[in-house]
């Protein structure tokens, strides 16, 4: 595993924390531990952002948001590889479930 693989669990909230996700700390000119706690805070915030999964019933949101809402709930239920915030994010913006970066860990299907 890369170095910068371990930081691309977090979401990517502003270009510091993408720059490491996509780079790793040392080309962002950061150290290990900078980049540590940068990546720690925008997790923190991003899943205080999280959605009410309850709203995964809630009939006045379209069918596409509702089914974002179930699979995020899904992955922090079962304990999913990837960013399950990030997955939903993304998943609003596209309207469907980014499998390839937030899915099932192998022997939980």
């Amino acid at each position: 595993m890369a170095p910068h693989d371990a930081y691309a669990q977090a979401a990517c909230l502003d270009s510091a924390t993408c720059c490491i996700q996509r780079f790793g700390p040392d080309a962002c000119g950061l150290s290990a531990t900078e980049a540590a706690v940068l990546m720690a805070g925008s997790q923190v915030a991003a899943e205080a952002d999280a959605p009410d999964v309850d709203d995964a019933h809630n009939t006045n949101l379209p069918e596409w948001k509702r089914r974002c809402i179930a699979t995020y709930a899904e992955c922090k239920d079962d304990d999913w590889q990837g960013s399950c915030y990030g997955c939903f994010r993304y998943c609003e913006g596209q309207q469907e479930w980014p499998i390839n970066k937030c899915r099932p860990r192998r022997g939980k299907r």
